[in-house]
């Protein structure tokens, strides 16, 4: 039998958002970098400062 190879290509995407409180609307995509290996879409919201 012939042995399978995979190769990996095309550029990673995922979604980057801040200050949302779920990632339902997560909508603008950020390109990683070629260097990168991995990529995933994560939610950044701030804390409400205490008074």
């Amino acid at each position: 039998p012939a042995g399978l190879a995979a190769k990996w290509g095309g550029a990673l995407q995922c979604y980057s958002c801040e200050a949302q409180v779920s990632n339902q609307n997560c909508l603008h995509v950020k390109n990683c970098t070629r260097s990168d290996t991995q990529c995933w879409t994560e939610r950044i919201r701030e804390w409400p400062s205490a008074l």
